[in-house]
């Protein structure tokens, strides 16, 4: 792949380069889920508290770590900035301080994951499934490390223009998860297997193999430019303070949309089995839509970045405007293939009739919600570029919680004159919700677009 030029680029460039860097990305956010999916599907087959316990385990373990990945974002713009500024050498220094920002917070999430039994306790969660619970959070806390260290990485490839190396590793690691999971739940021959726990294992074991082949790939390609295993550093508190202050308000940004997710399916699960069921469908399928619109927000970070590293603020609107266009276009898919084939996506997974009625509509509210999003991601990874990270935080905070969340409430369950929608109401504040946030979000792009040199990197 080419290096961003000093020069001006076009909008059909643009264009080519985001969707250039971001079908990698797609694939390797796809199939990231695809991991943790693994987990659930072997353990319900082998037994329903074990599947309640793998359950239970993740909900833990993916809002911690995906807090501790916002942290690591800030990787892909610093390394992307310096890159674009041809001071691809001094990106080794910095993602060296990432590192041990990596093993840091790693330790911080072990420690709460070995104390969540009290917890589970106090909230009530069902006494078969805890041990279940903790087996597969101990086992998994063994490769926590080497996830983030691997994250970090990633965010290196990313910021070098690099992602394919990164799609071939998650598919690789796919690949391998799913018969070493079997092996270590069922047990093969006279070994019996771990039940839930052998999950916990597995993945541990497939994060340390995802973490050794890329620093294999980082030492065989180009990406050894970075220089980063150079050397050994100490640690360094103000780069790694630095890393944390951008780097946890970009997470929060995704944190706060996830967390609308989780609270709305639990206060559904108010209106009955039916509800939950068709609510739970369709936001299975929204995720992978969210994940994969989050695709383009990284390829808009990595192309705004190094045109403000290489000091080339106009370049930037045209990265603004292609990354809007291959959004809209991303959306439009969503919409067509949503209203297209909900019916075939619902018989995947569940014959019940009413839960499949249900679905319908709420996979068209799922469909807008979509549309939405997607633009709105493209606007984010345009701040990014520019290391704008606590407006927008900010931001989708009060769109999706402020302004989303109550307006959900009073749609699902009715207020005074308001009639109860359902189910349908939180939907209805997803698409609210995303849309506020798509408004102030690009209102925020045209001031920093007009005001882009007050974000140059000095030097």
């Amino acid at each position: 792949m080419a290096n961003v030029d000093q020069n001006k680029t076009s909008y059909l460039v643009e264009l080519r380069q985001l969707g250039y860097l971001a079908a990698p990305i797609v694939i390797a956010q796809v199939s990231y889920m695809a991991l943790n999916v693994v987990d659930v599907v072997v353990s319900g087959q082998y037994g329903v508290v074990d599947q309640a316990g793998v359950a239970l385990g993740q909900s833990a373990f993916s809002p911690l770590t995906l807090l501790a990945m916002g942290a690591l974002m800030a990787v892909t713009p610093t390394v992307a900035q310096l890159h674009g500024a041809k001071k691809t050498q001094e990106t080794g220094p910095i993602v060296r301080q990432a590192l041990w920002l990596a093993l840091f917070l790693a330790l911080v999430i072990i420690a709460i994951m070995y104390n969540l039994e009290p917890l589970y306790h106090a909230v009530g969660v069902d006494e078969v499934a805890i041990p279940i619970s903790m087996g597969y959070l101990k086992a998994l806390s063994f490769g926590i490390p080497a996830f983030l260290a691997f994250y970090a990485l990633r965010n290196l490839c990313e910021g070098l223009e690099m992602t394919l190396s990164t799609m071939l590793i998650v598919l690789s690691a796919l690949a391998l998860k799913i018969p070493l999971t079997y092996v270590l739940v069922f047990g093969v021959g006279e070994f019996n297997g771990f039940g839930g726990a052998g999950c916990g294992i597995a993945s541990a074991i497939i994060f340390w193999y995802m973490l050794i082949a890329m620093v294999v790939a980082i030492s065989l390609t180009r990406l050894k430019e970075s220089r980063v295993f150079e050397r050994f550093d100490t640690p360094k508190f103000d780069t790694i303070g630095q890393l944390a202050k951008l780097g946890f308000p970009m997470g929060l940004t995704i944190f706060v949309e996830i967390a609308f997710f989780s609270a709305a399916t639990i206060l559904i699960g108010r209106l009955g089995v039916v509800a939950i069921a068709a609510h739970q469908i369709v936001l299975s399928v929204g995720l992978v839509g969210f994940m994969t619109s989050y695709s383009i927000c990284i390829a808009t970070t990595i192309r705004s970045a190094l045109h403000v590293g290489g000091r080339n603020t106009q370049n930037t609107n045209k990265t603004a405007m292609a990354s809007t266009t291959l959004a809209i276009g991303l959306g439009t898919l969503f919409v067509v293939v949503l209203l297209t084939l909900h019916n075939e996506i619902a018989r995947v997974y569940s014959s019940n009739n009413e839960v499949l009625n249900l679905t319908t509509p709420l996979f068209k509210l799922c469909a807008l919600f979509l549309f939405l999003d997607t633009i709105q991601h493209s606007f984010v990874g345009t701040l990014r570029g520019f290391k704008d990270a606590n407006v927008p935080m900010m931001q989708a905070a009060a769109s999706f919680w402020c302004v989303g969340m109550p307006i959900g409430i009073v749609l699902t369950f009715g207020l005074v004159i308001v009639q109860p929608f359902g189910v349908h109401g939180f939907w209805y504040g997803l698409i609210i919700a995303a849309a506020t946030a798509s408004i102030l979000q690009l209102v925020r792009v045209r001031w920093v677009l007009r005001n882009a040199h007050m974000f140059v990197p000095s030097g």
